[in-house]
C-alpha cells in the first residue's frame, strides 16, 4: 500500500493530502520531461506554486462543512474564501 494509502477519511485535510501527493508526483514527473526533452527547469518557488495552485483549483470544487472549526482554519490558509 502506498504512502496515500494510509489516508483514509474524508476530511477536508485528508482530502488536501492526497491531493497535494498527487500534485507532487506530477510536478516531478513534469520537471523530468522538460529537463529530458526541452533542456529546461523551472525553480523551486515556480513547482512549489504550480502544486499550490492545484490544490487550490481542487478545493474550490470540493462541498465540505465550512462551520468545521478545522475545515475553516484549512480554507483560511490556503485562500478559499
Amino acid at each position: 500500500m502506498g504512502a496515500v494509502g494510509y489516508l483514509r477519511g474524508k476530511s477536508l485535510l485528508v482530502f488536501i493530502l492526497k491531493i497535494a501527493w498527487n500534485a507532487h508526483l506530477y510536478a516531478i514527473w513534469e520537471e523530468r520531461n522538460c529537463m529530458l526533452f526541452r533542456n529546461t527547469s523551472r525553480r523551486v518557488n515556480d513547482i512549489i506554486g504550480s502544486i499550490m495552485d492545484t490544490i487550490r483549483i481542487k478545493m474550490h470544487c470540493k462541498v465540505f462543512d465550512r462551520l468545521d472549526h478545522v475545515n475553516r482554519q484549512l480554507i483560511s490558509v490556503w485562500g478559499i474564501l
